[in-house]
C-alpha cells in the first residue's frame, strides 16, 4: 500500500488522536527541506477509522508543557469545523510527525 495518494487532501493537515484509528500500512516515510533548513520529516500511513471519539480530538501530550499554538489552534478549529466528521470504517491518510513521534495528524481521506 505504500505509495497509495488519497482522493481528498485537506488544505492543511489536522491534529488527530490516533488511539481511535487502526493503522493498516507500513509507513511511508517523505522527508523534505533538509537543504533548505526547512526539514519536513514524516511517516505516512494508510489508516481505518474505528473509533470517531476517540480520534475526533488531538492526543495528549504528556512530555510536552507547552504545545505550540498553531498546533493547538488547529486542534480547536478542526472540533469547530462545520461539515467536519469521521465515521467508523473510513480510511484516511495519516502521519506521525518524527520531529515531534507524539502528534499525528490527518492529511486526507480515500474515496
Amino acid at each position: 500500500m505504500a505509495g497509495v495518494r488519497p482522493l481528498w487532501l485537506l488544505p492543511s493537515p489536522i491534529a488527530l488522536a490516533i488511539d481511535g484509528v487502526a493503522l493498516i500500512s507500513s509507513a511511508e516515510r517523505i522527508e523534505s527541506g533538509w537543504w533548505d533548513d526547512g526539514d519536513i520529516r514524516r511517516d505516512y500511513y494508510v489508516a481505518e477509522v474505528i473509533d470517531p471519539h476517540a480520534c475526533a480530538l488531538p492526543a495528549p501530550h504528556p512530555g510536552i508543557a507547552e504545545e505550540p499554538a498553531a498546533y493547538a489552534r488547529n486542534a480547536r478549529e478542526t472540533a469547530d469545523r462545520p461539515g467536519f466528521q469521521l465515521t467508523r470504517g473510513a480510511r484516511a491518510w495519516v502521519f506521525q510527525d518524527l520531529r515531534h513521534p507524539e502528534r499525528w495528524y490527518l492529511q486526507g481521506w480515500f474515496g
